[in-house]
């Protein structure tokens, strides 16, 4: 009784009322010893309540053969910032506890596992990050019959660029978890949402994030990967102090310690470029650089430093050097297989290339972009591509590349690129229409959800269920987006935000 007592306490968020029901359960007499002090150490990690390392490495030690207790000691020891005892723990056999050990390595270089098998979506995500692996080949082996491996396999399809698959997946995932935990779906959301290029949809999903985060402090490399993607998009949003002062912010000690960190270099890299300070970019990307070569991980759809690199030695008059970045950059790329990572290292292998053969790679940037649903990505090479059309004398081709990067831009909420593509458009002489102030960018980031999840079909059941909001609420929510976008219903919603 007291052990469904305590079970249901967790399902409401009482960790507290949790761990007191078991310890008063560890006084009676229980044929499992083991399995009572793992439950109270989940409840106490969970909590973040003190002990919970002790416990559960107590009962790990009682039975050394319980991967059940090992996997939960491993979590509390990545909470402690102690990643070195991991691989220790979660040495046995058991595919299982291996999975788990390539989930902590995603984290921490300490728990890299040396080899992994293709057994579990965790392990195949190992091999996508070390870039052994195609994109078409890791899209085979996702699975989603647990919560690890639903996690595992949205960031696999998210680097594959099956976006709206990836997004289901985390659609689904029980959001009744530890604020940690929720706070993980959410960051992953808003990075495939800023893989689309919907800046909006990508906003609203870090600040549910954050508010989960502000629960519980001790996840380092989810709060390092969340300020990342903020600053991000505020570069997008041309707010370069705000962007500057947040990426200052987080890097921590503790956020200097994990792969996400990597992220905050290059973004902090994205801001000197944007401010002129090539130099200090340089130094920027290639310190992302340095700290992925910790880890064994070269994929450039997880981290594309070397195009960053590329573009702040072209500004710097090395074209020598930034053409042998960008271009290792797009072999790695093509070995992955995935447009959009290829297409985002022709566009920097075109933009250092001089001449005829710098437009090629440009064009085959848009090309290859045209087949990735990373519309923000498009609207940059598309911009570069009208650049150099203008240069040659192509005024028309150019006139044709900044408008549509121009509406790509505005309809993504990038009003950093919109800018750019409106000046250069202005610079061919052309008479461009006036910048948009309409449209998806006037919904809230409460609305903006609403009508992504109800443009895929989403019930208001299921609406409420995934954003913790009353069911009743939903079809009012609705009616205000149907307002803003000038639709009459659900049919015209995927049209009017541009979801596919």
């Amino acid at each position: 009784m007291l052990d469904r007592a305590a079970q249901e306490a967790v399902n409401q968020g009482d960790t507290s009322g949790a761990a007191r029901l078991l310890w008063r359960a560890l006084r009676e007499p229980v044929a499992n010893p083991s399995r009572a002090l793992r439950l109270l150490g989940i409840a106490e990690l969970v909590g973040n309540l003190p002990g919970a390392t002790a416990r559960l490495r107590e009962a790990f030690q009682s039975d050394e053969d319980d991967a059940e207790s090992a996997v939960a000691l491993s979590y509390a020891l990545h909470a402690e910032g102690k990643p070195a005892e991991i691989p220790e723990v979660l040495s046995g056999s058991s595919p299982w506890a291996q999975a788990h050990l390539a989930v902590h390595g995603l984290a921490w270089q300490e728990a890299v596992p040396s080899s992994v098998s293709l057994d579990t979506p965790a392990g195949v995500l190992h091999h996508v990050m070390v870039g052994d692996i195609s994109a078409s080949e890791a899209v085979q082996l996702v699975s989603a019959d647990s919560t690890v491996s639903s996690l595992a396999s949205a960031m696999t399809l998210n680097l594959a660029d099956s976006l709206d698959a990836a997004l289901a997946l985390l659609d689904d995932v029980d959001r009744a978890q530890p604020p940690a935990l929720r706070a993980l779906t959410y960051v992953m959301r808003a990075n495939v949402q800023r893989r689309k290029g919907d800046l909006v949809c990508a906003r609203a999903d870090l600040t549910l994030a954050g508010d989960h985060l502000r629960q519980d402090r001790r996840w380092h490399a989810v709060s390092t990967w969340h300020a990342a993607l903020l600053a991000d998009i505020l570069l997008e949003e041309s707010r370069l102090d705000e962007a500057a002062l947040l990426i200052a912010e987080a890097s921590t000690d503790e956020a200097r310690r994990v792969w996400s960190y990597g992220g905050l270099l290059t973004v902090r890299g994205r801001l000197l470029t944007a401010r002129g300070d090539d130099h200090d970019a340089l130094e920027a990307f290639l310190a992302a650089g340095r700290h992925c070569a910790s880890w064994p991980y070269r994929n450039p759809a997880a981290l594309a430093w070397r195009s960053g690199a590329a573009l702040a030695c072209a500004a710097m008059g090395d074209g020598e050097r930034a053409r042998e970045l960008a271009l290792e950059e797009v072999s790695l790329a093509r070995a992955w297989g995935a447009p959009r990572a290829l297409g985002m290292a022709l566009r920097a292998a075109g933009r250092v290339t001089a001449g005829t053969a710098g437009r090629t790679l440009l064009e085959e940037a848009v090309r290859v972009l045209r087949c990735s649903p990373a519309r923000l990505e498009l609207a940059r090479a598309l911009v570069d591509l009208g650049v150099v059309l203008r240069r040659q004398a192509d005024t028309s081709g150019a006139r044709a590349s900044l408008r549509e990067a121009l509406d790509l831009a505005q309809k993504c909420g990038s009003s950093a690129m919109a800018a750019r593509a409106y000046s250069e458009l202005v610079a061919t002489g052309a008479g461009p229409r006036r910048m948009r102030q309409t449209g998806p960018t006037a919904l809230t980031p409460t609305e903006h959800q609403v009508a992504a999840l109800a443009a895929r079909g989403r019930s208001n059941e299921e609406i409420a269920s995934t954003l913790l909001m009353p069911a009743d609420a939903v079809e009012g929510v609705l009616s205000g987006i149907y307002r803003k976008l000038g639709v009459s219903g659900r049919l015209q919603l995927s049209e009017a935000l541009d979801v596919d």
